[in-house]
């Protein structure tokens, strides 16, 4: 099952899944923040099940899923096309903010990168860990979970991560989530369906641009209200 958000209009969703007497649902919209639905597309004689997807900020007709491959649509769901097989499964998949051919997957392989709309992809990782999930913020940031190092983050166009957090234990983070107003508040899901909130520290205690921001979205450093104490290099994280 997968559920993604419009990127310029948040009441319009996209979803797939499985109805309670069975079966797959296609892939179903939403235009009212998920009041009602409506089929888009059945997938033809046999009905898909998106494990995975994603709609490109860059170009929003353009949308990409994992239904036994990647596919990709450029009409808003209506009609897809097939590419071929990604290196291990998918779990997650994050479109370009910037460039609508680039879509990241993270899978069993590890993080992936694909340059041509999903028809061939290159390695992200360091490690040839599994990644859970991947996200991709409005401002090119991108956030991954990888097993065995944890949160991580990087920026498009720079392959080099940096460790977010690394104290998970035994959770692994499923989805996520960054707040679009205050960009250092992010929301993850684990594997046990608890959410998680985090506050990442993107600011040095005199409030001016350091190392550390790498974790803004922006050349402009993001400032957190002044009641949070700003921690270089590190993130809290609470259960809700």
């Amino acid at each position: 099952m997968s559920l993604a958000v419009h990127p310029t209009d948040n009441k319009v969703l996209f979803a797939s899944g499985h109805p309670p007497r069975g079966g797959n649902l296609g892939l179903i919209e939403s235009r009212d923040g998920g009041q009602t639905w409506q089929q888009v597309y059945q997938g033809g004689d046999r009905a898909v099940d998106f494990h995975a997807l994603t709609v490109s900020p860059a170009d929003p007709k353009l949308m990409y899923g994992q239904f036994d491959t990647i596919r990709a649509s450029t009409d808003g769901g209506r009609t897809w096309t097939k590419h071929p097989r990604v290196p291990g499964n998918v779990y997650s998949l994050a479109a370009s903010a910037w460039d609508p051919n680039i879509v990241y997957a993270a899978t069993q392989a590890g993080l992936l990168l694909s340059d041509d709309g999903g028809r061939r992809w290159q390695t992200l990782s360091e490690r040839p860990n599994p990644a859970t999930m991947v996200y991709a913020t409005a401002g090119g940031t991108l956030y991954a979970f990888v097993m065995g190092q944890g949160l991580l983050q990087a920026q498009e166009g720079n392959a080099t991560w940096q460790v977010v957090y690394n104290q998970f234990g035994e959770q692994v983070l499923l989805q996520f989530a960054v707040d679009p107003n205050e960009l250092w508040r992010l929301y993850a899901l684990n594997q046990f369906g608890r959410l998680l909130a985090g506050n990442v520290t993107d600011c040095a205690a005199s409030a001016k641009p350091t190392a550390t921001r790498r974790f803004t979205s922006s050349d402009t450093c993001v400032r957190r209200p002044s009641t949070i104490p700003c921690t270089p290099g590190t993130i809290r994280t609470t259960i809700w």
